[in-house]
């Protein structure tokens, strides 16, 4: 995970992999057939520990409105997690412009963060916190804001420092809940 978000998909080899690991080559395709099969797992397993942070962050919430603007904390540029997500899926997004694998894998994990918003709209609904018509839409254009900010905040921190990014999260959450 640290080499290809460190130099990028392009910049790796499966030998470059290896010693990285502390294994050879041959140990490495003996489980890998290729570094895209290699990659595959690599973005799952990563992923399944980004959700599962994702939750944890959230359970610490009570109230729906802050379950969602804990999402913040992929902003925070002292966080392994937070640092190598971003290259990560960007190297996903890269290769699911050809490779309909790799697609489906960015697919599963816009559902994924789509299905954790879902979940806390409709507790924040059912609360009466929010006055939400279409709770997909809403979470679907939620977790689109949070990627769209976590993109300009991951490659331009010159002009979208950590404070804008958080921020920019809170107003926007609030603007599409409607909520002060």
């Amino acid at each position: 995970m640290s080499i290809i978000a460190e130099k990028g998909g392009a910049n790796v080899t499966l030998d470059s992999i290896a010693k990285a690991a502390g294994f050879s080559k041959g140990g490495i395709t003996y489980y890998y057939s290729s570094k895209e099969a290699l990659f595959k797992e690599v973005f799952q397993y990563f992923f399944s520990f980004v959700f599962e942070r994702a939750n944890q962050e959230m359970s610490r919430h009570i109230d729906p409105l802050q379950k969602i603007l804990s999402y913040t904390w992929i902003y925070d540029p002292n966080d392994e997690q937070a640092v190598r997500m971003f290259p990560l899926l960007f190297e996903i997004l890269a290769m699911a412009t050809h490779n309909s694998e790799y697609r489906q894998a960015y697919q599963n994990w816009v559902n994924d963060w789509v299905t954790i918003a879902k979940e806390v709209l409709e507790d924040g609904k059912a609360s009466g916190q929010f006055q939400v018509e279409n709770i997909d839409e809403t979470a679907r254009l939620i977790v689109a804001a949070t990627q769209g900010i976590a993109t300009r905040w991951t490659l331009d921190r010159e002009n979208h420092s950590t404070e804008w990014a958080k921020k920019s999260l809170e107003v926007s959450v609030k603007r599409i809940l409607s909520v002060p």
